[in-house]
């Protein structure tokens, strides 16, 4: 695994309530100073304006989302929100964590980190 960055990556905590696994702590090649703050992410509401990333994720189409921000990294900065029924932003990274456990997720997680490592420190 090679990304360009020095980013160590361990395999993944195996339970979902443990949204911090060891990937997320192990990414910390990048300058805390360029790290987005919460009222300059560029978020995009996910009934209105899904980002195509974000449509593979939700269709839990793993490897196509894993092309697809390898094509497009930019997108993995992009946060999804809901400001009807329940209320939420998340970033790709934080939503592929929650479904750590599944087949081909890991992969996914891996290019999102490489495409956006700041997710990694930004709480949802």
């Amino acid at each position: 695994f090679n990304c360009g960055k020095q980013v160590i990556l361990r395999q993944p905590v195996p339970r979902i309530s443990h949204m911090v696994d060891d990937r997320m702590e192990a990414a910390k090649e990048y300058d805390s100073n360029d790290e987005l703050s919460t009222s300059e992410r560029r978020v995009v509401d996910y009934q209105d304006n899904p980002t195509q990333l974000f449509v593979f994720i939700n269709h839990q189409d793993w490897h196509g989302a894993r092309d697809y921000v390898e094509k497009e990294p930019d997108e993995a900065s992009i946060w999804i929100s809901s400001t009807r029924g329940m209320l939420f932003e998340y970033s790709p990274l934080h939503i592929a964590c929650q479904n750590s456990n599944r087949d081909g997720v890991a992969d996914l997680i891996d290019s999102l980190v490489c495409a956006y490592p700041e997710a990694t420190s930004s709480p949802d």
